[in-house]
Formats: C-alpha cells, sequence, structure tokens
C-alpha cells in the first residue's frame, strides 16, 4: 500500500520506530524502489540514526535531490551506484546531495561507489541552462568528511563548498575532509572552494571537467569579502585535461579588509589542462595573504603552465621543489602580469624546469592594458640543467619597462600636417579597438564628414561604447553611446577647417573607426588594445630619430605573428607566435629623414596590444596616404 504514490506505509512505521532510537538503518529496509528510490533514502536519513548504510540491491539506486542532515554518517556499500534520475533535476540548483548549515556529516564508500549524474541531458535544450546542478552542495557546514567515492557528469561541480548566501549558518565551511575521492567529467568544476577554513583535500582526482568557464580541476574563488580561504590544504592530488585550469584561484572579490588567505599545495600532479596553475588578484591590491606550490609535477600540453594575473603588494606566492615540463607550451613556465603600482613577493626555491627552446623561465604579460613596472621575484630556478639569474630577468624588465610610455599622450594639433602623396587605398583594413582612444580628423571648412563608427560586442559583453564628437575649436558637437551592433554615421558638413577630434571609450567591447580622408590618425590611450587583428598599421619615425622602440603582445595564451617594415616594405624584424610582449629595437640608416614605417599583424588568436616608444608620433593610420604627420 503507498500514499500518494510514492513513500509506502512500511516506510512509515519504519521511520516512527527509529525516530530518536536507531543507531544504525538500512536504507532498504525503508523500501527500495528500483525506479525511484529518493523517498527510501530521504526517509532513512531523515530517521536521525547515528548510521545510514545504502546497501547495494543489484540495480542503481536511482534518485532526485536530496538533503543531508546532522550528526550522521553513510556509508555506500561496494558496487552501489546513485544515479541522478533522468528527467529530474530541473531546477538551476539540484544537486544529487545537499546539506545547508549542518555539522558533523560523513559520506563513506566501501569499494566502489559511484555518484552518476547526467551531465548530456543539462547540457542539452532539455534544461535551463545552469552551473549549479552538483553531485554534492555544502553550504556553511561544519565537520564534513568525504571519502572513498567516484562522482561523475554533474550539471555543476562534483564538490561546491561555500557559502549559504540565506545565513542560516556561518559563512564559510569549517572542517572538512576529502579523501580519496575521484572527480571526473564535471560541467564547470571538480570541486569549487567558494569559503572554507580548514580544509584537507587528500589523494583525490580532479579531470576532464569541461562545459563551462573556469572549468577547472579545482577553484578557489569566494564570491565576496566577507567568505575566506584559511588553512586550505591539498596533498598527492592529481588535476588532469581541465578544459580550465587545473588548479585556479580567484581571488577579485576579496578585499584589504578580508581575512588573509592561506592556502598549500603539495605532492600534486597537473597535466594537460589550458592551465595548470591559474592565479588572478586583480582588483584590490591591498588583499592579503600568502598561497605555496610544493613538491609537485607540471606538464604542459601545448597551453599554459602557470600563469599570475594581478598580485597586489600585500600578497606572497610562493614555489619550492617543483619539476616543470615545459617543451610543448609556447608559453614561458612562469606568466606574470599585473596592473598593479607594485606587485607581491613570488619566491622560487629549487624549481626545475626543462624547455625545447631557448628562452627565459619567467615571461611577463599585459594585465588589463599595462605592464608591471617591477617583479619582485627571488629564489633558484634551474632551466634546462643551468641556473636561471631571476634577480637579473627582474632588473632586465624594469629597464625594459621605463623606456616605453604607459601614459596618456597629449597631442597638439598645432604641430601636425595634412601630407599625402598617394590615392588611399579603396580597401584599407578596419581594425577592432577595445582601449580608449581618439581619433583625429582633418577637414576643410564646406566639405563632408565622412565617417563611421561602429560598436561591436566582446563576446558576451553588451556595455555600450561612449563617444564624443568635438570641433577644430574644442567645442562639443556630439555625445553618444552606441549599443553593439550600432554604428553613427558623421556626415556633418565642416563649419571649421581643422582638426575634428572623436574621443571613444569602447568600454572591454569593440570600436571600428572608417574613414578614406586623409589627414587622420588613431591616437592610442597609452597602449592599443585590437581584437583579432589582421592587416597593417602605419607610423611616423620623425627626422633626427636613429634608435626608436615599439612594444607588441599577445595576452596571455593568445598568440600572434607580428612583422615590422621599412618604408619601401622590406621587412626588419618579425615575431611570430608569442603573446609574451616583445620589444622591436630598429636602428635607422637615415636618420635626418622623416619616414613612414608598419607593424603588420597575422594569426592573431584574439587580443593583441603595441605600445609605441617615446621616440615616435603616437598617430597611427590603416594606410600611409591617410596619415598625420609632424610638421
Amino acid at each position: 500500500m503507498w500514499i500518494h504514490g510514492k513513500i509506502p506505509v512500511l516506510c512509515i512505521v519504519l521511520l516512527l520506530l527509529n525516530q530518536g532510537y536507531a543507531q544504525t538503518v538500512k536504507a532498504s529496509s525503508f523500501g527500495f524502489h528500483p525506479e525511484n528510490a529518493t523517498a527510501c533514502l530521504q526517509a532513512a536519513i531523515n530517521s536521525n540514526a547515528r548510521k545510514v548504510i545504502v546497501d547495494y540491491q543489484g540495480k542503481d539506486w536511482i534518485i532526485e535531490p536530496v538533503t543531508l542532515v546532522s550528526d550522521q554518517e553513510i556509508i555506500f556499500e561496494n558496487n552501489v551506484i546513485i544515479r541522478a534520475r533522468k528527467g529530474a533535476f530541473k531546477g538551476k540548483d539540484d544537486s544529487l546531495f545537499t546539506a545547508t548549515g549542518k555539522k558533523n556529516i560523513i559520506l563513506r564508500g566501501f569499494g566502489s561507489v559511484k555518484m552518476i549524474m547526467n551531465k548530456a541531458d543539462y547540457q542539452s535544450r532539455l534544461y535551463t541552462p545552469a552551473e549549479w546542478r552538483h553531485c554534492l552542495n555544502f553550504l556553511s557546514c561544519e565537520n564534513v568528511r568525504i571519502e572513498n567515492l567516484t562522482l561523475l557528469a554533474s550539471g555543476g561541480d562534483g564538490i561546491y563548498l561555500g557559502n549559504d548566501w540565506k545565513n542560516k549558518g556561518i559563512s564559510y565551511c569549517r572542517n572538512i575532509r576529502i579523501e580519496n575521492v575521484v572527480v571526473a567529467e564535471q560541467h564547470r568544476q571538480g570541486i569549487s572552494v567558494i569559503s572554507a577554513e580548514d580544509l584537507l583535500i587528500r589523494n583525490c582526482s580532479f579531470n576532464n571537467t569541461s562545459g563551462t568557464p573556469p572549468a577547472a580541476g579545482i577553484d578557489f574563488e569566494p564570491n565576496n569579502p566577507g567568505e575566506r580561504l584559511v588553512n586550505c590544504v591539498l596533498e598527492n592530488c592529481a588535476f588532469k585535461d581541465n578544459q580550465g585550469s587545473g588548479i585556479e584561484f580567484f581571488l577579485n572579490a576579496l578585499n584589504e579588509k578580508s581575512v588573509p588567505v592561506s592556502v598549500t599545495i603539495k605532492g600534486c600532479v597537473m597535466e594537460g589542462n589550458a592551465a595548470n596553475i591559474r592565479f588572478m588578484q586583480g582588483q584590490d591590491e591591498n588583499v592579503r595573504g600568502e598561497v605555496y606550490f610544493q613538491d609537485s609535477m607540471l606538464v604542459s600540453n601545448g597551453r599554459q603552465n602557470v600563469s599570475i594575473l594581478g598580485l597586489g603588494s600585500h600578497f606572497r606566492l610562493g614555489f619550492a621543489n617543483l619539476k616543470i615540463e615545459n617543451t610543448r607550451n609556447p608559453s614561458e613556465a612562469f606568466s606574470i602580469a599585473s596592473g598593479f603600482e607594485s606587485m607581491g613577493e613570488i619566491r622560487f626555491d629549487n624549481v626545475s624546469v626543462t624547455e625545447r627552446k631557448m628562452r627565459p623561465a619567467i615571461g611577463v604579460n599585459l594585465f588589463q592594458g599595462k605592464l608591471p613596472t617591477g617583479i619582485n621575484a627571488f629564489g633558484d630556478i634551474t632551466l634546462n640543467g643551468k641556473r636561471f639569474d631571476v634577480k637579473q630577468f627582474c632588473r632586465e624588465h624594469e629597464t625594459f619597462v621605463h623606456g616605453l610610455q604607459q601614459k596618456k599622450w597629449k597631442v597638439k594639433t598645432k604641430e601636425l600636417a595634412v601630407k599625402w602623396d598617394r590615392k588611399p587605398l579603396e580597401n584599407a583594413a578596419l581594425f577592432r579597438i577595445r582601449s580608449p582612444f581618439q581619433f583625429l580628423q582633418y577637414c576643410r571648412a564646406g566639405e563632408t564628414l565622412n565617417i563611421d563608427v561602429s560598436a561591436k560586442a566582446a563576446g558576451r559583453n553588451r556595455s555600450r561604447i561612449a563617444l564624443t564628437v568635438h570641433s577644430p575649436a574644442g567645442e562639443l558637437i556630439r555625445s553618444r553611446k552606441l549599443d553593439p551592433g550600432e554604428t553613427l554615421r558623421l556626415n556633418d558638413k565642416a563649419d571649421k577647417t581643422g582638426f575634428y577630434r572623436i574621443k571613444c571609450n569602447p568600454e572591454n567591447n569593440l570600436a571600428i573607426i572608417a574613414s578614406k580622408m586623409p589627414g587622420q590618425a588613431i591616437v592610442p590611450d597609452g597602449i592599443l588594445q585590437l581584437m583579432n587583428p589582421v592587416g597593417s598599421l602605419y607610423f611616423e619615425v620623425p627626422a633626427g630619430v636613429e634608435n626608436f622602440s615599439l612594444m607588441a603582445a599577445g595576452d596571455p595564451g593568445e598568440y600572434v605573428t607580428v612583422t615590422l617594415r621599412n618604408p619601401e616594405g622590406k621587412t626588419i624584424l618579425r615575431r611570430e607566435h608569442f603573446d609574451t610582449p616583445y620589444i622591436f629595437h630598429v636602428t635607422r640608416e637615415n636618420k635626418n629623414i622623416a619616414e613612414i614605417w608598419s607593424i603588420s599583424f597575422e594569426n592573431a588568436v584574439e587580443d593583441v596590444s603595441i605600445l609605441l616608444g617615446s621616440a615616435l608620433n603616437p598617430l597611427l593610420a590603416v594606410d600611409p596616404a591617410l596619415l598625420l604627420r609632424k610638421k
């Protein structure tokens, strides 16, 4: 006899008999049902038994979302498979097992125990897209042990350790121990550590995550400044073949008032991930903490090994007794980028790097359009069996940066001349610009301005592009914000002869300027950032300049090929398939005349940045016949 077609009467009787009395119960005694065992398992958990045994029935335990309780150990017998019921888990945050504000929970498997969800279904049109359908979901819980389980194919994370936003408990999970757990083929993360204190993860693997970013093996990512990462330890774990990072730190939500971060990773193997280690702390330079990597092996898979994106002066990173195989990686073993004025400490102790080609063990990349002015790194790195001088590398970087301008250029239009000696190209290249810039256009009174400004989206970013148009006298003619996909056509007649100025801020989206009129120039606001550039940009080398430099770079992991050509179109310097900032140094044969040189782009993965040296005019155009030049 069944009540409402779900729970058998026997189940209710046993539940009442066991309530508050039994120390150990078998889940099947509450009425195992092969098509949907949710009610049986939930009833066993709700019995308040100290120990619940999920016993092997010869068939899978097919369940819908189940809620855990405090003060209970759940034992899964050998060969038990917990399987998410097909067609269920329609809620965006429906997880296989969830505990909120609970204490003293043990989930332990004996032998082979698997928990399997239906990732392919959740990624299909049958489900509302989401990234929170986890296998194990713990919010503000204390004293939790997870042992000897295999977690497969969730619609979110294998394990989620976070904060109950409804404030039913503390703002973090505390005293969590995860051992001998295999986590594979998750949709978003092998495990997300959002807020935790006293966390130990030992002898586990987090592999083959793919579906939605970050797609990491493990992601340490607080959602707000009040959350924490304190005394978190990973020991003897493997992170392999994840679509994103093996180990990821995304600390942008923390600030100077947050509890200092303390994480140690030791005895781990990272191989075949998009980045084996990715660390980002790029919003508040006063975030405090330290992360140490010890006694571990990192093997590249043609992408990145260690990527450090932003590191404030109150944070320390340590790398000790690491072996890094970097022979298949286009980037250096350690890729460092930061937009902060001063960087935190990076220490290397007995780090061994194996490379297939001659290059430094460390590369410095752009971060949010900026280069770090100094690298605060020291210690010992062995590169292909020889000592790599970390301090010398840092000194050379400082010299390199001080030779470039990372500030706004000021262009005085009275110093400009409109010169052209051949017809402009009919099909000049168009560049998608994603950093603030100005566009200057010379026009005679009575002539029609013929300029198109188009806004394009960069990925899913839907922010509007702000622009203003000013007359030669500096008067505001027009102020607009363009939606992605919108084009503003400036075809007014010029009231005055002179230089019209368009100021544009793409707001991380893309702006495209199209004009065939001579006497024009793109004036970058420091570094010029382009997206997927193809073609050439032209610039003037003034008379009297014998030596000049310019920098080109891709974003970390985004490679490009760049060629520098002289006025005759001859290749002077060429750099293929690189992302780390590279300086093109040139000595001219004839310094007494002004010349127009060009920089060309090929095979750009995505973002590319350029920065002209201080000796050059900060003026760029898509064709030499259009370029504004100095008088």
